[in-house]
C-alpha cells in the first residue's frame, strides 16, 4: 500500500487477498495465510504496523470445566460495520455440518465477541451499533436478533421468519421492521407453506415492538436490495399484502398510526419501490389496466398526504430497474431488449 502520490509504500503481507477498508479508513482487513498455512483474517491500521489476526477458534467445553475440544472452522466471510467501528466476520465449521458462527471485534481486531451459531443471514444497522441476524435452531426454524455490536446485548425479535425478506432497517439504523411466520398445516399433503403473522417495528435495541399493519392479511416486506422500502426520513414503510390471493401495495407510517392504500393493481411489478428525497413520495410500477401484461408498464408516483396518484412514464420493455430518486428526477434502467 502508497500514499496517493505513490510514495510511502507499506507491505502488509505476501500473500494478502480480499483486503477491504473499513468505512473510516483507519483500518484494513484482509485474509491471509496463518503461521500453520491455514487461511486468516487480519487487520492492521492504515500504516501497515502491528497486523492483528483475528480470534479463529471455537472450544467446547465439558460441564464441568475440565476439558475441551478444539473444534476445526475456516473464516468464510466477513463485513466492515458503515461506521468503521467494528468488524464482523464469519467462521464455518469444517466438519461438513456448514455451521456458521458470527463474531464481531473491534476495528483494531481485540476484543472479539462470538455471537451466534446456526447463521443463516444478518446485516448491520446503517448506524453501525447493532447487527441483526437469523440463527436457526434444531427444528430449522429461522430465529430473529437483534445484538449491540460490542456484544453487550441480544434480543431475540421472532421465532420463525423468512432467511432473506424478513426485516429491513431504517435508513438511520433506530428502528427495525420485521415480519414474522407461522408454518400452515396442510392435511395429507407433504408441501410446507407458511403465512404472515403481521408486520412490526421495534427500536434498533429490540425492544418496544409494536404492531403496525393491524387487520391487514399476510403483511409482507418488499425486498431491501438495492432500493429501501423505508422512505429516506424513515417515517414510512412500503410493504405487501394480499387480498383475494392478488397482491395489493400499502405504505404505514413508523407508528402504525396511518395505513395507506398505494395500489391495488393485482399485477403490481415486483420488487422495487423507489422514494422522493424528502420522503414523501413513492414511485412503483404497474400495468396501466388490470391484467396481466408485461407491456407497457406505468411508473406511478403516489402522495402518501392525500394519496395522490400520477402517471409519470410508460416503459417500453417490462425489464427496467429503479436507481434512485434525486433531485433531478427519478433514474431508471430500461435496456432496449430482455427475456422473461
Amino acid at each position: 500500500m502508497a500514499a496517493a502520490d505513490g510514495t510511502g509504500a507499506v507491505h502488509f503481507a505476501n500473500d494478502a487477498r480480499d483486503w477491504s477498508w473499513s468505512p473510516d479508513g483507519r483500518h484494513i482487513a484482509y485474509w491471509a495465510s496463518g503461521e500453520d498455512g491455514s487461511r486468516r483474517l487480519f487487520v492492521a491500521p492504515a500504516d501497515g504496523m502491528s497486523a492483528v489476526a483475528l480470534p479463529d477458534k471455537v472450544f467446547v467445553y465439558a460441564a464441568d470445566g475440565t476439558s475441551s475440544v478444539t473444534l476445526p472452522v475456516s473464516v468464510y466471510s466477513y463485513r466492515w460495520s458503515p461506521d468503521g467501528r467494528y468488524l464482523a466476520y464469519i467462521l464455518e465449521d469444517e466438519d461438513g455440518s456448514r455451521n456458521r458462527r458470527l463474531f464481531v471485534a473491534a476495528a483494531d481486531g481485540t476484543g472479539a465477541v462470538h455471537l451466534a451459531k446456526g447463521l443463516d443471514s444478518w446485516s448491520w444497522s446503517p448506524d453501525g451499533r447493532y447487527v441483526s441476524y437469523i440463527s436457526h435452531d434444531e427444528a430449522r426454524n429461522n430465529r430473529l436478533y437483534v445484538a449491540a455490536a460490542d456484544g453487550t446485548s441480544s434480543v431475540q425479535l421472532a421465532d420463525d421468519i423468512p432467511p432473506w425478506e424478513g426485516w429491513s432497517w431504517s435508513p438511520d439504523g433506530r428502528r427495525i421492521a420485521y415480519t414474522p411466520r407461522e408454518q400452515v398445516e396442510n392435511p395429507g399433503s407433504s408441501l410446507i407453506t407458511y403465512r404472515s403473522k403481521g408486520l412490526f417495528i421495534a427500536a434498533a435495541d429490540g425492544t418496544g415492538a409494536i404492531e403496525v399493519a393491524r387487520g391487514v392479511p399476510s403483511p409482507g416486506l418488499l425486498p431491501d436490495y438495492d432500493l429501501s422500502p423505508w422512505s429516506p426520513d424513515g417515517r414510512y414503510l412500503a410493504y405487501t399484502s394480499y387480498e383475494d390471493g392478488k397482491r395489493i401495495l400499502l405504505v404505514t407510517t413508523a407508528d402504525g398510526a396511518e395505513n395507506v392504500r398505494a395500489s391495488d393493481n393485482p399485477w403490481l411489478r415486483e420488487p422495487a419501490v423507489v422514494w422522493a428525497p424528502e420522503g414523501g413520495r413513492v414511485a412503483f410500477a404497474e400495468p396501466p389496466r388490470q391484467e396481466k401484461t408485461y407491456l407497457p408498464l406505468d411508473i406511478v408516483v403516489v402522495t402518501i398526504a392525500g394519496t395522490q396518484r400520477a402517471v409519470i412514464h410508460e416503459t417500453e420493455t417490462y425489464c427496467f430497474n429503479f436507481r434512485g430518486w434525486t433531485a433531478a428526477g427519478i433514474e431508471i434502467d430500461e435496456p432496449r431488449a430482455c427475456s422473461l
